[in-house]
C-alpha cells in the first residue's frame, strides 16, 4: 500500500499550492536579482525575466498570480504580452503591477494594470504591495 504525501501532510501541500506566484520582467540585472531575493525571502514562488520572450515562456510555465512589470524593457510589446497573458491564463488574469521611472501609465496601450510604481521602488514598498495584492487576490476567490 503505497502512502501519497498530499494525504501525510495537506497543509503544507495546500500551503505550496496557494502560494502567490510572482513574474519579475526586468531587464536590469541588479534591480531584478533585489527584487527576486526579497520576495522569495518574504515568502513568494518568484521567477525572473529578463525580456518579453522569457515572459512569455514564464506566463505558460509559472502561472504567476502576480506579474512586476518594467515598462520601460527595450523589447516591450503590451499588446502582444496582453495576448499571450490572456490565451495562457485561461480567464484567472494575473494581477500586473507596472513599474517605470517616468509616469507611463497612459502609454500602457491595451495593458491594463492594477497598480504603478515609480522606479526606484523601496524593497519594503515592493513586499508590502505584493503583500497587498495577494491578499485582495485571496478574499476575491
Amino acid at each position: 500500500m503505497s502512502i501519497s504525501p498530499l494525504s501525510t501532510f495537506p497543509e503544507e501541500y495546500s500551503r505550496i499550492v496557494m502560494t502567490p506566484r510572482v513574474l519579475i520582467i526586468e531587464d536590469n540585472t541588479v534591480i531584478r536579482n533585489l527584487y527576486y531575493r526579497s520576495l522569495l525571502s518574504a515568502g513568494f514562488a518568484v521567477m525572473p525575466a529578463a525580456n518579453n520572450l522569457q515572459a512569455k515562456a514564464l506566463l505558460t510555465e509559472f502561472k504567476p498570480t502576480i506579474i512586476l512589470l518594467d515598462l520601460e524593457l527595450p523589447d516591450l510589446d503590451s499588446n502582444d504580452l496582453l495576448t499571450t497573458m490572456t490565451a495562457e491564463t485561461a480567464g484567472t488574469a494575473p494581477t500586473i503591477v507596472g513599474f517605470s521611472t517616468q509616469d507611463q501609465r497612459q502609454y500602457s496601450g491595451e495593458l491594463h494594470y492594477a497598480h504603478f510604481l515609480y522606479k526606484p521602488v523601496s524593497l519594503m514598498t515592493l513586499v508590502d504591495l505584493v503583500r497587498q495584492v495577494s491578499a485582495e487576490r485571496a478574499a476575491r476567490s
